[in-house]
């Protein structure tokens, strides 16, 4: 097994570039199965994009946004939601 390569872009513009070569880490779960194939990983989680947010009655959740985000929120979201995550 060769080594994997870690890539993590300090911009959206260096992650699309990095992106091009190599897949989005998100946890891990969905990679391990296939970590033989993969020569390249790129971590998104320095770009900001796990922002959660209440505002107006509306929840807005970034796409790096994670389940155990909004389970924190607990109080701040509907129960609902926290329930499902």
């Amino acid at each position: 097994m060769s080594p994997l390569k870690y890539l993590r872009p300090e911009s959206i513009e260096q992650a699309l570039e990095q992106l091009a070569t190599g897949v989005p880490l998100g946890g891990g779960t969905t990679l391990a199965p296939r970590r033989h194939s993969l020569e390249t990983v790129v971590d998104l989680q320095g770009l900001g994009l796990s922002d959660l947010e209440v505002s107006g009655g509306k929840v807005v959740a970034g796409a790096g946004c994670t389940l155990q985000q909004v389970v924190e929120a607990k109080g701040t979201v509907v129960e609902a939601l926290v329930e499902a995550c």
